[in-house]
């Protein structure tokens, strides 16, 4: 991930939650041009912010159970609904874990996103069992992921 980026972001967060108190970190990203990309760049990029700014860290010795009860509820899913509960954890501890849980990452026809599910898990499993749940998260979060206006200042950052 692009430190600079996070870093410039953070400092955007920061500046804007002086000004403006009730306006969400999401907000704010949209504002500042993290849109327009892919979902997992976005919370990727949402995550870096979080992680610098302290907060939505689950604590080390809780990752792994917290983890399990999301899979447990949500056997199969995609990343943004991982990232709905996650906020800042590295995204590399996450994939760890779940590949230790025997999840795999994999495309199916019909989602722009990757989806998690077990590995001996079918892929038709996978397309029924999302197909039959509602997406996991809230107006707000579907607002930050869906946000289209003013990208080209995240793309400039992303590219520089």
């Amino acid at each position: 991930m692009n430190s600079e980026l996070i870093n410039y972001l953070t400092a955007t967060v920061l500046q804007e939650q002086i000004k403006q108190p009730l306006l969400s970190i999401e907000a704010i990203l949209n504002s500042a041009g993290v849109c327009g990309i892919s979902a997992e760049a976005m919370l990727e990029i949402r995550a870096g912010v979080y992680r610098q700014l302290g907060r939505g860290l689950t604590p080390d010795n809780e990752l792994s159970k917290a983890l399990r009860c999301f899979v447990f509820d949500y056997p199969v899913f995609r990343w943004s609904e991982l990232r709905f509960y996650f906020i800042a954890e590295p995204k590399h501890v996450l994939t760890d874990l779940l590949k230790e849980f025997k999840y795999k990452c994999r495309h199916l026809s019909g989602h722009e996103e990757l989806v998690w599910a077990h590995i001996r898990m079918w892929n038709v499993t996978a397309r029924h069992q999302l197909a039959h749940r509602d997406r996991v998260g809230d107006k707000a979060y579907f607002d930050f992921l869906n946000y289209q206006g003013g990208a080209v200042m995240t793309n400039q950052l992303m590219s520089g």
